[in-house]
């Protein structure tokens, strides 16, 4: 007899999930065990679902994010040439067109080794990484990169807003889907945008996942998998809106949003959904 369970409340919306996949019990990733080693081991139900109301796709349960997002965390940016290069170009591209003032300032959630503020840096500007992940962030110090040993949340953002004045630009790639919180998220990007600044963000994009049956990319880190129909629908509820969206190649198939302040810039339209 199958187990019947309550529909859990969307993280955003508080519309109601529908649980469309259920993977079972699973281990956190990235955290490797000895040889040898058979203390118990931290185990999660991964399973999956859509919002009926905001069609935003969830995880079900929710991992503690000292767990994943710890000292000893593994992955590093810059261990990939091509997402070396791709960082670079990232950095590039936002010095020429959004980060052109006197004293511009950007803000990265999840720096991870400093790979892309490495390149800010290099050019000048005034910048600040947010990565707990105590290993990663030591990597990104040493490399002349400004970190910040903590989770970016209202609380954190407000802080730095108080010392360090507004970002003309927040970014993040492949992290925004780690954090369940994202009004907290949204709360902080208020706190600390400039009234014209933006934030950009890059994750695996939804129709990627379903078109290439990418079921991969569901596991403990990944508690989000957007679509520009889900990040629309939670940008409205804090008053941002997309002004842009653009497909990328990388990690199998993501999506690059820009998110403005609601009215202060027109929207480009693209091709994801």
């Amino acid at each position: 007899m199958t187990e019947e369970r309550e529909s859990p409340a969307c993280r955003v919306c508080g519309g109601r999930v529908q649980e469309f996949l259920d993977l079972g019990p699973q281990p956190i990733s990235q955290r490797f065990r000895e040889p040898g080693d058979t203390s118990e081991e931290f185990r999660f139900r991964l399973a999956a679902g859509q919002c009926r109301t905001c069609t935003l796709v969830q995880l079900v349960e929710e991992v503690p994010r000292g767990l994943m997002f710890r000292d000893d965390y593994p992955f590093t940016s810059s261990g990939s040439t091509y997402m070396s290069e791709h960082f670079a170009a990232v950095a590039k591209e936002l010095v020429h067109t959004e980060l052109t003032g006197p004293d511009p300032f950007v803000v990265e959630i999840g720096s991870n080794d400093g790979v892309m503020l490495r390149s800010m840096k290099d050019a000048g500007v005034r910048h600040l990484g947010f990565e707990p992940s105590g290993g990663v962030a030591g990597m990104a110090r040493a490399s002349g990169v400004r970190v910040l040993g903590d989770f970016f949340e209202e609380a954190t953002a407000r802080a730095v807003a108080a010392a360090e004045g507004p970002a003309d630009v927040v970014y993040s790639a492949n992290t925004i889907c780690h954090i369940p919180y994202l009004d907290s998220i949204f709360r902080g990007l208020q706190a600390l945008l400039a009234p014209d600044g933006v934030f950009v963000f890059e994750d695996p994009y939804l129709g990627d996942v379903v078109a290439k049956t990418a079921f991969d990319q569901i596991y403990d880190e990944h508690f989000y998998l957007f679509s520009a129909r889900s990040v629309r629908a939670a940008a409205r509820r804090f008053g941002f809106d997309v002004v842009d969206v653009r497909r990328l190649p990388v990690h199998g198939g993501e999506v690059r949003y820009t998110l403005a302040r609601t009215g202060t810039r027109p929207r480009r339209r693209r091709s994801a959904r």
